[in-house]
């Protein structure tokens, strides 16, 4: 299926601040099931941008803004090709569970989000196949232990939210679905991942979405998404993958000031019919968004906010 993929990002400040620093990751990867045409990235105000490969071979863009300024817009813009897993679950069906435990240390470890507890092991416990049942057979309990123990609510969790917190809601989103489905398999020492990237749905709005990968002896990293207890399907693009969502957020930086930040984020996608090839391209423009290089007059009665002290506070990060 060919995807057209637009991701809009925008920040605001009530007062003036300079010296933004913003990372974020939001051009799909092209993998065995899906290519990129083209990516475009638009950002205002005047950024220096910088575009690497992060340790798990995510593009970054690192933006870079000196001046004073009250906003910054961030627009990317994809157009992805996905074809589905054919064989999917049946792949790990395959592996040898005791050798894949080996394979990526990194990604059987707790760490972050994805905490050891006894209210995990406590769960763990209910799954209905023992630990040397093939591994597609495990994941598949897990998805199912999960979808009927967790609810899908929006607005009790938080993008800080761990393990614990969501099992004591026993509601979340998809960061949740897939952190507490990392956890469980991470019990059996299955290495797995985290994955975000976009859901294509006709019938409603677009969204970002997560969902996991376990890695399988001979067959790879295979993909199952928790919250829908299913494999993906080619209405899937992958962004990033790491531990956990701490790895992969959208975006995450700091600024220098002492203004308070909203944020706001969309995500629209749309079937495409043909690939323009005018599109296939990899670049960054720029957003008519002001920007000074000395921090405006005011009136005299309103006395001056920003600072010059930096402001550690994350920015807000992205959750669905």
């Amino acid at each position: 299926m060919l995807i057209d993929i637009e991701h809009r990002m925008r920040f605001e400040y009530d007062d003036f601040i300079r010296d933004s620093q913003i990372e974020i990751r939001v051009e799909p990867q092209t993998q065995a099931q899906q290519v990129v045409h083209s990516f475009l990235l638009s950002v205002g105000p005047p950024a220096s941008v910088e575009r690497y490969l992060d340790w798990n071979e995510n593009w970054v863009h690192y933006l870079s803004i000196r001046n004073y300024h009250k906003k910054i817009e961030i627009h990317a813009r994809s157009l992805v090709d996905t074809q589905p897993d054919s064989r999917g679950l049946s792949r790990l069906a395959e592996a040898d569970p005791q050798r894949s435990r080996d394979a990526f240390p990194d990604f059987c470890r707790f760490d972050g989000p994805v905490v050891r507890s006894s209210e995990l092991a406590d769960l763990e416990k209910r799954l209905a196949v023992p630990v040397n049942a093939s591994l597609g057979d495990q994941v598949t309990a897990i998805g199912s232990l999960v979808g009927e123990e967790i609810e899908y609510r929006p607005g009790v969790t938080n993008w800080r939210s761990d393990v614990n917190e969501v099992l004591a809601h026993r509601s979340g989103v998809c960061q949740d679905f897939a952190h507490v489905a990392l956890g469980l398999l991470r019990l059996r020492e299955i290495p797995c991942r985290y994955v975000s990237g976009y859901l294509h749905t006709e019938s409603q709005t677009a969204q970002s979405h997560a969902w996991v990968e376990v890695y399988g002896e001979g067959c790879g990293w295979v993909a199952y998404d928790p919250t829908h207890r299913r494999p993906p399907t080619d209405r899937y693009v992958t962004v990033a993958t790491g531990r956990h969502y701490g790895d992969v957020a959208p975006n995450r930086g700091v600024f220098r000031g002492n203004a308070a930040e909203t944020f706001h984020a969309d995500v629209l996608t749309e079937s495409a019919s043909e690939i323009d090839v005018v599109r296939l391209r990899r670049q960054t423009e720029g957003i008519d968004v002001p920007v000074f290089a000395e921090l405006p007059a005011r009136p005299a009665d309103t006395a001056p906010r920003s600072g010059d002290t930096p402001d550690p506070a994350r920015q807000q990060q992205q959750q669905q």
